[in-house]
């Protein structure tokens, strides 16, 4: 208590220096109290009804209970949780769909996926009428796909750019020289730290596309068959194709395909009518051996990464063929004959009606896209002296002379029977006289390995070799 009046002169006495000749304050008057001022002691205070709890409450009751005492707004509604239903276990151990964690690689200079990819992307609206040098197939090797009209895009380093200006009247003088412009862009337009300025496809790519297709009785056979009951022999009497083939393949080598499709045994398919060799039609080889496959639109995804693996093959769709390397869909119900009986008579004449509604011809090769290697006519020529006929391929391509890529194939050539009789007869068995044949001589023995390997040509001479 001492303090405090201690206290109270020394503020006295300072605010008597400050204030110097005002009033001086009463700092010993007691303060106004008005009655709501007044402090109720402790011990005297009033029992209260509000007693605190002893049971607890739940989070969501708590919760529940604050939200009773804020006022709610006519405009809120609460959003309700959904439960995640989880899929019940199946008895199937096939997984629909594989899930890959790997992405694919931007740059790929050797993956003729990738390649591929890229060169589907050009189409007829969006990219015609380029010189060889700015074909897809050629600029497609260097990384660029195409992504609108005219307009070519790096999938890598996001470079676009346009060609425009070849087909303009005003620029005939100058298309030469603009041609050699976009054939140094077509290299050098990447960003500069961009692999493909470096590294491109190897030219030798667009034709390893064709190892999609290989032309190999055992797979050919059946989709020969295939075509050719299920597109072909829709006519009326249902004995001969209503659809005529042409271009591709001689007559020589068409007899060596339909024999060596002769050989293989059918398939007992529910989809495939059981038919006999001797049934396939040269029409469906024809069309088996030059790629066209009957068309079965897969179920499409939206992420590359994930492989969907349907429960059983999608139906295939009637009268299409594509090609699995170009994907080129053609409908045969536009080489079919046409009912002219049929056609309402106008003024135009018999004969005009006649040429107008001729059955067209399929052409096995020409049908397909411009850079598809199935169309390209010429085989290219290896320069790392793997083959013994590059010699001969460089004299005929100095000459001009075009080279079919199908003449390599081993199911076109005719059988060699003398080879067989004499791999069958000198194998050192017993022959059906009882007397020991003499065994197969060194000669012998390479052409028969060469046979079974299928290089591309086994007549030429193993001099050098033996």
């Amino acid at each position: 208590m001492s303090l405090d009046l201690d206290l109270q002169k020394d503020l006295h006495e300072a605010f008597r220096l400050l204030y110097d000749g005002e009033e001086d304050l009463d700092f010993d008057a007691d303060w106004d109290e008005d009655e709501d001022d007044v402090q109720v002691p402790m011990n005297n205070t009033p029992p209260t009804e509000v007693e605190i709890p002893s049971t607890k409450y739940s989070k969501k009751r708590l919760q529940a209970m604050l939200d009773a005492l804020i006022p709610s707004d006519p405009s809120y509604q609460p959003t309700q949780k959904r439960r995640r239903l989880l899929p019940t276990a199946s008895n199937d151990p096939t997984p629909k769909s594989i899930s890959s964690s790997t992405a694919q690689p931007l740059f790929s200079p050797n993956s003729t996926t990738s390649y591929r990819s890229r060169l589907l992307s050009y189409t007829l609206p969006t990219y015609s009428s380029k010189p060889e040098s700015l074909r897809p197939q050629n600029v497609a090797r260097y990384g660029w796909k195409n992504a609108g009209r005219e307009r070519i895009q790096c999938e890598t380093c996001g470079s676009a750019w346009v060609i425009k200006g070849l087909n303009d009247p005003k620029l005939v003088k100058a298309r030469a020289r603009l041609v050699e412009l976009y054939e140094q862009a077509v290299r050098t337009a990447h960003t500069k730290y961009c692999p493909w300025r470096i590294v491109s496809n190897a030219a030798s790519i667009h034709y390893q596309l064709l190892s999609l297709q290989p032309p190999l009785s055992s797979q050919l056979a059946p989709i020969a068959r295939e075509i050719d009951s299920d597109y072909l022999k829709r006519d009326v009497k249902g004995s001969t194709s209503a659809v005529q083939v042409a271009g591709g393949l001689s007559s020589d080598e068409l007899q060596n395909l339909l024999a060596s499709l002769q050989t293989v045994t059918p398939t007992e398919s529910p989809e495939i009518l059981p038919l006999e060799p001797s049934d396939i039609s040269a029409e469906a080889a024809n069309l088996s051996f030059f790629g066209w496959r009957p068309y079965r639109p897969a179920a499409s995804s939206s992420k590359a990464s994930v492989v969907v693996v349907p429960e059983q093959p999608p139906a295939a769709v009637p009268d299409v063929l594509h090609c699995a390397i170009c994907d080129r869909k053609i409908g045969l119900f536009n080489f079919r004959d046409r009912d002219i009986a049929a056609i309402p008579t106008g003024s135009e004449g018999g004969e005009t009606k006649d040429a107008k509604w001729k059955k067209r011809v399929l052409d096995v090769r020409g049908e397909h896209r411009e850079f598809c290697p199935i169309k390209v006519y010429a085989e290219p020529l290896t320069t790392d002296g793997s083959r013994e006929d590059d010699a001969r391929k460089e004299q005929e391509l100095n000459l001009g002379i075009e080279r079919p890529w199908w003449r390599s194939a081993v199911i076109l050539r005719a059988p060699d029977t003398s080879t067989r009789q004499n791999m069958h007869s000198n194998t050192g068995m017993e022959t059906s006289s009882g007397t020991p044949g003499d065994k197969m001589t060194k000669q012998q023995v390479l052409l028969r390995l060469k046979e079974i390997l299928g290089e591309k040509d086994t007549r030429l001479s193993l001099r050098g070799r033996i």
